[in-house]
């Protein structure tokens, strides 16, 4: 077994096809690691009822239009293409290439993971809900013109100690 996890971490390191845009993680997998997609192109996401843990940094640098997770996992979830935990009080993963402009965090949600927005690159507009704990460089390397929130929040932790200047 520790054979076949190998292999799988390492099996597309910088040699994924350009033309693969869509990867399902199918039933058995159990963990998805940051080394999996280095250098891929891809768009889709499909995870398994079987995943159980998922390094975030897995997701940096993907041209991800969607996270989809099977409605019979136990440890994630997803609306809309974006990745929250089971019970979707953490946010834990928007898309780099999701193509919505605006984008309320649902009331719902009590908890933005560290990153969960780093380097999205369509969103312009995000609206934060009362009563929010936003993780550590949550807005990193977006591209936001406007952010509307009314709870107390630090934006030096937000934008990862650079504030842009518009």
């Amino acid at each position: 077994m520790v054979e076949k996890q190998v292999l799988a971490k390492y099996l597309f390191s910088n040699i994924i096809p350009s033309s693969l845009e869509t990867i399902n993680i199918c039933e058995g997998t159990k963990e998805v690691n940051v080394s999996l997609f280095v250098g891929a192109n891809i768009k889709e996401i499909n995870l398994s009822s079987t995943v159980s843990y998922i390094d975030i940094n897995t997701f940096d640098n993907l041209p991800l239009i969607s996270i989809n997770v099977s409605l019979d996992n136990n440890t994630y979830s997803s609306i809309d293409g974006i990745l929250f935990n089971k019970t979707q009080t953490i946010l834990l993963k928007y898309p780099q290439n999701k193509s919505n402009s605006l984008y309320e965090i649902p009331e719902y949600v009590t908890s933005i993971g560290d990153s969960a927005f780093k380097d999205v690159n369509y969103l312009k507009e995000i609206i934060l809900s009362d009563y929010l704990v936003i993780g550590t460089n949550a807005l990193l390397g977006t591209k936001l013109e406007k952010i509307t929130y009314s709870g107390n929040y630090t934006l030096n932790y937000l934008f990862g100690g650079n504030i842009p200047t518009s």
